[in-house]
């Protein structure tokens, strides 16, 4: 991943510094994307809806205490409706979840297969995903896991 992050860099102009390292903290200038690439949570509050179709270097571990029961629309319900969160955060997740469901029908069919691989690496157990009819269930989910955690 270091070699793909440095060419990104170099396409982009920049190669005055050698690409960061694991562990290090240095996020300066990266996007979004490449902090992901980093397995580190992007350092401003913005949302990035393209996040989620990328495989993180770590799991969430928020979403891997905090997975619903099923992935059905009433268990999603009742697990969203647990989490007491602060009005703000309500506010954030729901201007969130416009952002990722505005992106979803724009994608490719094989988005699908994206997002479920993205989705278990995030720390959503594979078991729970049957098939494409829930994707835009694990979009929401994913969405929420990045925001409660940030």
């Amino acid at each position: 991943m270091e070699t793909e992050l440095a060419k990104v860099k170099a396409a982009q102009g920049d190669t005055s510094s050698p690409p960061d390292q694991p562990g290090t903290s240095n996020t300066a200038g990266m996007t979004p994307i490449q902090q992901a690439l980093h397995g580190r949570s992007p350092s401003t509050s913005t949302f990035d809806p393209s996040s989620l179709f990328v495989v993180p270097g770590t799991v969430n571990p928020w979403l891997e205490e905090n997975q619903p029961a099923s992935l059905t629309d009433t268990n999603y319900k009742k697990w969203i409706n647990d989490f007491k969160l602060p009005q703000p955060k309500v506010d954030t997740l729901e201007k969130n979840f416009q952002k990722a469901l505005q992106l979803w029908p724009t994608q490719p069919d094989a988005a699908s297969k994206t997002i479920h691989r993205v989705s278990v690496a995030t720390g959503l157990e594979p078991h729970r995903l049957k098939n494409s009819t829930m994707d835009e269930l694990v979009i929401k989910i994913m969405t929420v896991a990045l925001t409660v955690s940030s």
